[in-house]
C-alpha cells in the first residue's frame, strides 16, 4: 500500500465530486507541495469533467471499474479490441501523466483510483447490487459479497491476464485490490498472490 500524505487523506476518503473539487483546491492552496498538485487538478478535472457538459458531474473511474469487467470478458477472444478500450480509457482518466511526476505522480494516481474503487464499492453494499431473477429479487449480503470480490478479480487480475498487462496496470491493481482490502483484507491478500508486481 502507498502512504499519503496526511494532508491529502481527508481528499481521498471524500467520494462526492463536489465536495471533493472544494477540498482539492484548498489543499492545493494550504498543504505542503509535493510537486503533484498540478497533476491532481488534472486527474481530478479528466474524472469528473463532463467535456460536452461542464455542469454535468461525471466519474470515469468508477466507470472504468464497471466498464473493465465487461473488456475483461472480451479480452478472452479479442485481445487486441481489448486492449484499444484499456488504452482509451487510461488516456481518458489521465494514467500515462503520472510518469512525468515521479513518486510524487504515481502516489497521486494511486489514490485517485483508490477513491473510484472506493465510490464503486458503495455502489456495491447497495441492495441493487447483483440483483437475482431479472432484477426482481435482492441479493443477500453474503451474495453480493461474493460478487464484488470476482468483479475485483475480473478487473485487476485476470484483465491484466488476458491483456498481458500487469506492468501497465501496476498501480490500477494495486489501488483497487488495497480499497478492496479493506472490506475483505484476506480476500485482497489472495488476489496480490496471483499478480506480479503488487
Amino acid at each position: 500500500m502507498m502512504k499519503s500524505d496526511p494532508a491529502w487523506a481527508g481528499y481521498y476518503r471524500e467520494t462526492e465530486p463536489s465536495r471533493r473539487r472544494q477540498l482539492l483546491y484548498q489543499l492545493v492552496e494550504q498543504a505542503p507541495d509535493d510537486s503533484a498538485n498540478p497533476l491532481r487538478i488534472r486527474l481530478f478535472e479528466l474524472r469528473h469533467t463532463d467535456p460536452q457538459n461542464p455542469d454535468h458531474e461525471i466519474d470515469r473511474i468508477l466507470w472504468q471499474c464497471v466498464s473493465f469487467i465487461q473488456v475483461c470478458a472480451s479480452a478472452r477472444f479479442f485481445r487486441n479490441r481489448a486492449r484499444k478500450d484499456v488504452e482509451a480509457s487510461l488516456s481518458a482518466i489521465g494514467y500515462d501523466e503520472m510518469s512525468g511526476y515521479s513518486d510524487p505522480g504515481e502516489r497521486a494516481m494511486y489514490w485517485e483510483i483508490r477513491n473510484g474503487a472506493r465510490r464503486y464499492f458503495k455502489t456495491c453494499s447497495d441492495s441493487g447490487y447483483h440483483r437475482a431473477l431479472f432484477g426482481l429479487v435482492s441479493s443477500s449480503d453474503y451474495d453480493r459479497f461474493r460478487q464484488m470480490k470476482k468483479d475485483v478479480r475480473e478487473m485487476t487480475v485476470v484483465l491484466s491476464e488476458r491483456l498481458r498487462y500487469f506492468d501497465r496496470l501496476r498501480i490500477w491493481n494495486q489501488a483497487v485490490i488495497d480499497e478492496y482490502g479493506l472490506a475483505d483484507p484476506q480476500g485482497a491478500a489472495e488476489l496480490r498472490k496471483e499478480i506480479p508486481f503488487v
